[in-house]
């Protein structure tokens, strides 16, 4: 990243010129015909939310991190990037600047709808299931009076996002 002030962008669907297939809270999945490209926005989300404004470069830094964790894991497992250089794309981005760090070219294969929560505290949907069944995603807890009550460890789950979907 250039460390330069740039536009919050909500959608890349004006920089990229491929058909979408999907919109998730923060990312886009685009169709390159042999790959997809996922594009990572800056849209901000909370508690199963999509919340204005979005965050200048927030998109850059998520998509760092990922590529970097791809790279950095490939040889204790094969994972589905396959480039992150905005020279290879041709013209399939009308917008070099805006797109060079918040995108990932990827190999095809089946998404798969999780998420992975780490949760400190009862917060969101996770206090929501709780309240209706001293749960959160199967996992018993023993305080019901535990919203905003800090874990007594870090609690890591994966629920899939279905739920938002209804």
């Amino acid at each position: 990243m250039s460390g330069t002030t740039t536009t919050a962008i909500s959608t890349a669907e004006p920089f990229v010129k491929a058909p979408l297939l999907y919109k998730g809270k923060v990312r886009e999945l685009y169709d390159l015909g042999e790959h997809y490209l996922i594009a990572v926005t800056d849209r901000i989300s909370a508690f199963d939310w999509v919340l204005s404004p979005a965050v200048p470069d927030k998109g850059n830094v998520l998509n760092g991190l990922s590529k970097f964790w791809f790279e950095r894991t490939k040889h204790l497992i094969p994972n589905h990037l396959v480039h992150g250089n905005v020279d290879r794309l041709g013209d399939v981005v009308t917008d070099r600047e805006i797109m060079k760090d918040r995108f990932m070219v990827t190999k095809k294969a089946e998404r798969i709808d999780i998420e992975c929560v780490v949760r400190g505290y009862i917060t969101g949907g996770g206090w929501r299931q709780y309240q209706n069944t001293g749960e959160i995603n199967g996992h018993k807890f023993a305080c019901r009076d535990a919203q905003k009550r800090a874990f007594p460890a870090t609690d890591l789950h994966a629920c899939g996002e279905e739920r938002r979907r209804a």
